[in-house]
């Protein structure tokens, strides 16, 4: 009888339910007979126990200064797990895989969900006169790093154009959205929801998206704004004092970072989804992922006009394509689906099509276990 194979799976940046690293990857590898452990980090969710040979182990919420200590726990954690393959999130994690290699003869895998060195150049922590240079000299790093390790999974296609000159296994494993059992619908709602999810900040639209709802307003226009995700205490202040400045209490809702199923609650009376985000360049060439998850639960999009993006949508004919700085041309288009209701469910129809035909996690789950199979021999 073969020996059941044991993956670690750890992040010291990722809530352990990230969408990405738990209900993707970690529960279909589960489903797939691996013997799984996740090591991320805490919040309010506890995990009701779905797999005998998936166990979870948190880790706390710590400061930036302070994950380094965190690293360390890491690193100890999974040498006494004597796991077949290490799979981790984060490109801070890249030492940690590094001594991974040098310490065990098990498989390390690297799950890269940004193009880091360019995040570095949009990061408000980092004071602007050293991004250019940091940016430079942790992309250096990271390529030596990554160099040691068995596999690189990219979240994004174009990641790969960055590393042409690494040999190690790569793969494209994309965030499309998972299966769920929902069919196409046509609201019923009252008013318009309009629907955002995801981190919440400027660069991902939030201005544009609270003035585009005074706008709304102002034109005497009855929707209901739902922002989900979390975001900076200072930041939520500021989007508090201006809902109550501009009297749009009755119009917005803050239901702040919610488990996975009720997200999933939100889309399913969703009316228009929204994807504002900033031309910066780690968003740029990037496929966001919330326009699958509309385009799954039959959402029209309203999006902004970057080349990939504009080609995605235009192609399947789910949404419409807005200069993200442009806060009329963002009204209007909302406005002209939400009055239009004929428009309205045609594209709706035609992004849930192209969801079940194209860019859903089933696709993306065969290439993951392929992955592991190829690195493990066949086994």
């Amino acid at each position: 009888m073969t020996d059941i194979l044991k993956v670690f799976i750890f992040s010291s940046v990722h809530p352990w339910n990230d969408t990405r690293v738990f209900y993707k990857e970690t529960i279909s590898l589960a489903k797939k007979g691996y013997e799984v452990k996740l090591c991320a980090v805490q919040n309010d969710v506890k995990y009701e126990e779905t797999y005998g040979n998936l166990t979870i182990e948190y880790l706390p919420k710590v400061k930036r200064l302070a994950r380094p200590v965190l690293w360390f726990r890491l690193f100890f954690k999974a040498l006494r797990e004597k796991a077949d393959i290490y799979h981790f999130h984060d490109p801070e994690l890249l030492l940690v895989g590094y001594f991974l290699k040098l310490f065990t003869n098990s498989k390390v895998i690297y799950d890269m969900h940004e193009d880091f060195p360019a995040a570095i150049k949009s990061k408000p922590w980092i004071p602007k006169f050293i991004r250019g240079k940091l940016s430079s000299l942790v992309g250096y790093i990271e390529k030596v790093l990554i160099k040691k390790c068995d596999a690189v999974i990219y979240a994004e296609k174009y990641y790969k154009n960055n590393y042409t000159d690494i040999s190690i296994v790569k793969e494209d494993i994309l965030n499309y959205p998972l299966d769920n059992t929902n069919t196409l619908h046509i609201t019923q709602n009252k008013v318009p929801n309009i629907i955002y999810a995801g981190a919440i900040s400027k660069t991902r639209g939030l201005d544009e998206m609270l003035k585009m709802a005074r706008e709304l307003r102002n034109k005497d226009f009855k929707f209901k704004l739902i922002l989900i995700g979390s975001f900076s205490k200072q930041l939520k202040q500021d989007t508090l004092d201006f809902i109550k400045v501009n009297n749009l209490n009755e119009y917005i809702e803050l239901p702040g970072r919610l488990p996975l199923h009720k997200v999933f609650d939100y889309y399913a009376q969703a009316d228009i989804g929204l994807a504002i985000l900033h031309p910066e360049k780690n968003y740029l060439q990037s496929l966001a992922t919330k326009i699958f998850e509309y385009m799954s639960f039959g959402i029209p999009v309203v999006a902004s006009n970057f080349p990939d993006w504009k080609e995605l949508i235009e192609s399947s004919e789910s949404g419409i394509v807005v200069n993200p700085f442009n806060i009329e041309e963002i009204t209007e288009a909302v406005h002209k689906i939400s009055n239009d209701k004929e428009l309205s469910v045609q594209l709706g129809e035609n992004g849930f099509k192209a969801y079940q035909e194209k860019y859903n996690w089933k696709v993306e789950e065969k290439k993951l276990i392929k992955l592991y199979k190829s690195i493990l021999g066949g086994n």
